[in-house]
């Protein structure tokens, strides 16, 4: 039933019918904020442009979000158990893991890779979707732009992955194009040519100063299979970017209106608002909240069609 519900889902989409006008698709949690990295272009590090407090979701708030989404579980696909930090710190990943794959949603998570001895937690069957963080091709690189000497482990992590990933899953580099490193592009697709690659441009809008400081010329996202780039194309279904089907459940149950914004934007708390009525609220704004007016990524995705289409190279 699982499997057809997903198979649903992902027809009415590509159909023009999209979920997400009526519920949100996915579901991205901020189950903890601490990161071991200090990459240059991250807004939400502490001294950062958001200096953010570290902290952790209470099993309260990630339960009652649970029981908030439990009426419209035929409308969620996916559910992200992490935000905007490094989900293998949290000590209760694997408890998450553990209590999601209770429901029918489908699990996506970013790492960034740095600890291959906690590698397999990345495996949990509750996870479809394996995303590492990765915009460097040499440690020289890495260095300048993640902020410590790791390359070698996200190496060691990614084996891993690669030769331990079961058929439900699949593996992906996220590569952030930034001005560091936009002119190391062709190196790094060549490089990691073996793994599918999802190449992203940084996004910034006024609030966002550390993204802006290192801004590229890139405003186009695409992905690398088996050597062949692809252009990839966003919904042009009246959704702004690649967010708009996405609801981000802040650390304290914040509602918030963007996963790459402060959490301070929101639509009330998930322990006292309906996750419906939040969306509701979000919806009738839209693209015109002035974040998404100044966001960059919103700028370039607007007239994006839906699907992959081999670019030209």
């Amino acid at each position: 039933m699982s499997e057809l519900k997903h198979k649903l889902l992902s027809a009415t989409y590509k159909l023009g019918a999209p979920t997400w006008r009526i519920y949100p698709r996915t579901i991205q949690f901020d189950t903890m904020n601490t990161c071991n990295l200090d990459c240059a272009y991250c807004n939400v590090k502490e001294g950062g442009a958001y200096k953010q407090p570290r902290g952790e979701m209470t099993p309260e708030t990630f339960h009652k979000t649970l029981e908030r989404l439990h009426p419209y579980r035929r409308l969620v696909e996916w559910i992200a158990p992490f935000m905007n930090g490094e989900p293998l710190l949290d000590k209760r990943f694997t408890y998450w893991c553990n209590q999601l794959q209770k429901h029918p949603y489908r699990g996506v998570v970013d790492s960034n890779g740095t600890l291959p001895d906690k590698a397999w937690k990345l495996l949990h069957p509750f996870l479809h979707v394996i995303r590492i963080s990765l915009s460097a091709h040499t440690p020289e690189l890495y260095k300048e732009i993640h902020g410590a000497d790791k390359f070698d482990d996200v190496l060691h992590t990614l084996t891993i992955l690669k030769e331990n990933v079961e058929p439900h899953q699949t593996l992906f580099i996220n590569h952030m194009v930034c001005k560091q490193n936009e002119d190391n592009l062709d190196e790094f697709i060549k490089k990691f040519r073996n793994y599918t690659i999802q190449v992203f441009p940084l996004h910034s809008s006024p609030l966002q100063q550390n993204s802006i400081n290192n801004l590229s010329t890139l405003n186009e996202p695409y992905r690398v299979i088996d050597g062949k780039v692809w252009q990839r194309m966003w919904a042009n279904l009246r959704k702004p970017c690649q967010c708009w089907d996405m609801l981000g459940i802040g650390l304290n149950g914040e509602l918030m209106h963007c996963v790459d914004y402060p959490a301070e934007y929101n639509y009330g708390n998930i322990h006292s608002t309906k996750i419906i009525d939040a969306w509701r609220q979000r919806n009738v704004q839209g693209p015109y909240h002035p974040l998404c007016l100044s966001c960059s990524l919103n700028r370039a995705q607007v007239s994006n069609k839906v699907g992959l289409k081999e670019a030209e190279t």
